[in-house]
């Protein structure tokens, strides 16, 4: 069992990326944390294959030029 356990909760996002998926803080997080004496465990809940896409939301209508996308 770990000493410290730390949680990238799951998000619903309207640009999604794989690479904005990988939780990068937490792993520097943990990283000094176990250099510390610590023994940490990340719980990744925004892990790829447990993801979805949302439609983005009316009010970034605005956007649609930028990201080619029709926003409802």
């Amino acid at each position: 069992m770990p000493d410290i356990v730390l949680i990238q909760p799951p998000i619903e996002d309207y640009y999604f990326t794989f690479k904005r998926s990988i939780p990068y803080g937490l792993a520097c997080i943990a990283a000094t944390l176990e250099k510390k004496g610590f023994s940490v465990e990340i719980i990744d809940s925004l892990a790829v294959n447990k993801s979805k896409i949302i439609d983005p939301p009316r009010e970034f209508s605005h956007l649609e030029k930028y990201y080619g996308i029709k926003i409802c």
